[in-house]
Order: C-alpha cells, then sequence, then structure tokens
C-alpha cells in the first residue's frame, strides 16, 4: 500500500454534515429566506465549480462583504482531535497522503492553509475544481489521474458509505469511518453499488444525520443492517463578535482510525 486518501468533512474535520451544520444556519442568521433545499442545490452548484464562493453568497440572498462571510462559515471547521498526529504518523511510515473532497474550491484551500494540511497532504481533488462530485466515479479517476497512484495501492478513508462503495468498485482498499462506539478495524467495502446521490451532504439520506458523541472508529461495510450503537448529542455555542451559532459538535478523537490504518499498513507491507 502506498497511500491513504481521506474525505474531508466528517473525518479530517469534525462537521461531518457542514451544509446541516454550518452554511444553512449561518443562512439563518444572516438573513436568507430561501428554503433548506434551495440552500442545497445552490450549494452543490458551487462545489461542482459552477461559481464562486462570492457568488454563492450572492445567490443564497446574503449581504455583506464575501470575505467576511467566507470567514465566519470557515471559522467554525474545526479538525477532529488527533488527525493531525495520525497524518503524521503515516507519513512517518512512509506513506503518501490524499484527499478527495467535495467542496468550493477557495474554501478548500481556506481550509488547508488554515490548518496547515498542505504541507502533510500531498494529492487534493476537489469537487469545485474537477467539476464532479463523490459518489460519482469520475472525482475518483481524477485523483489516480493527478496522483499518478493506482486504485490498489490506495486505502480510501470516508464517513458515507456511497462513497465507500464507489470508490471499492474502481478498487480502492476501504476504511469506513464512524462516530459511534466501538473498536477500530478496516476492511474492503463490500457495499450495493451506490445511487447517483448517494455521496452527497444535500442527500436525503444525508442529511439530518447529526455528528455523534464517541470514538472516530473504522469498520467494515456489510450490505446487511448494521447493530445499533448508543449515540449522545452534544449542543455547543460558536462565538463571534456578531453572532453565536448553535450547532451540534463531534466529541471525537482518532485514535481507532490511526489503529486502523495502522494495521492496514502492516498488512501490506
Amino acid at each position: 500500500m502506498r497511500a491513504v486518501v481521506f474525505d474531508a468533512m466528517g473525518v479530517l474535520s469534525q462537521a461531518d454534515d457542514d451544509l446541516r451544520q454550518l452554511l444553512i444556519p449561518l443562512g439563518r442568521i444572516r438573513g436568507t429566506r430561501l428554503t433548506d433545499a434551495e440552500i442545497i442545490d445552490i450549494y452543490r452548484l458551487a462545489s461542482r465549480g459552477k461559481f464562486s464562493a462570492a457568488e454563492l453568497w450572492r445567490h443564497l440572498a446574503i449581504t455583506g462583504d464575501p470575505a467576511e462571510l467566507d470567514e465566519m462559515y470557515l471559522s467554525d471547521h474545526e479538525l477532529v482531535p488527533g488527525i493531525v498526529d495520525l497524518l503524521q504518523d503515516l507519513r512517518g511510515q512512509g506513506v503518501e497522503m490524499g484527499c478527495i473532497s467535495n467542496d468550493l474550491a477557495e474554501w478548500s484551500r481556506a481550509l488547508r492553509e488554515r490548518h496547515g494540511l498542505d504541507g502533510i497532504i500531498t494529492h487534493w481533488t476537489v469537487s469545485g475544481e474537477v467539476g464532479t462530485r463523490k459518489p460519482e466515479y469520475a472525482i475518483y479517476e481524477s485523483f489516480l489521474r493527478s496522483s499518478g497512484l493506482a486504485a490498489n495501492a490506495c486505502v480510501f478513508v470516508d464517513d458515507r458509505r456511497a462513497n465507500i462503495a464507489a470508490a471499492a468498485e474502481l478498487g480502492f482498499l476501504t476504511v469506513l469511518a464512524d462516530f459511534s462506539g466501538g473498536s477500530a478495524r478496516a476492511g474492503r467495502c463490500c457495499a450495493d453499488r451506490p445511487g447517483a446521490e448517494g455521496g452527497d451532504r444535500g442527500s436525503p439520506g444525508a442529511l439530518g444525520r447529526p455528528a455523534q458523541r464517541g470514538r472516530h472508529r473504522a469498520r467494515d461495510v456489510q450490505p446487511q443492517a448494521q447493530g445499533h450503537h448508543s449515540r449522545r448529542q452534544v449542543s455547543r455555542s460558536i462565538d463571534h463578535p456578531s453572532r453565536k451559532v448553535s450547532q451540534q459538535a463531534s466529541a471525537v478523537d482518532a485514535a481507532g482510525l490511526s489503529a486502523a490504518m495502522l494495521r492496514r499498513i502492516e498488512d501490506h507491507k
């Protein structure tokens, strides 16, 4: 195995549904009267590179300096505790690292700079730059072309089954990162083929799934129903000079995921 390829939202950063947890609440505070569905549709277009972040705010009918609005949104993104240590552990093992993310190009670049990830993760494929989103095969294929890596040389880590399933069909080894309790283990994905919108954060299956409190867990994906795990939610307020955003916060760490990744490396040495 040569590389580990991460999702961003819900794996590297704590907000696993950045639309419901961050963008829509900010839109409400700033006075947009668009429906959630309309906000989601506009975001999807922007995350495919159809228009810029500044144009997104205008389409959302939100007034103000676009740079200040970007900062208000981006400042709510926090890394999963311990994830930088995990990245350093992987790099110490001689493993290349990449990220495949559904995001606006400008927002992805800003978050990478804010959290110092560009110096650790080498290969980035962002939907806003390539015009395709997970779980569409084209975004994974774009990553493979730009990185020069083979799918079977990569472990792909994501918190959405549809994204994992699409990657597995293209030959990636996969790890499903989950916010429910339990031990960590890595495995191949054997889920069903994803639907066209299955991995979108704006899809019905993705929305309304709050972040859970617990250990960041990696597990095999199985097509049958999974066992029930206890889940607790914690709400907090993010302070800004002019506002407070109440959101569902994830209290997670990367220890279980780290163990799964390091075992996967050992298995393929």
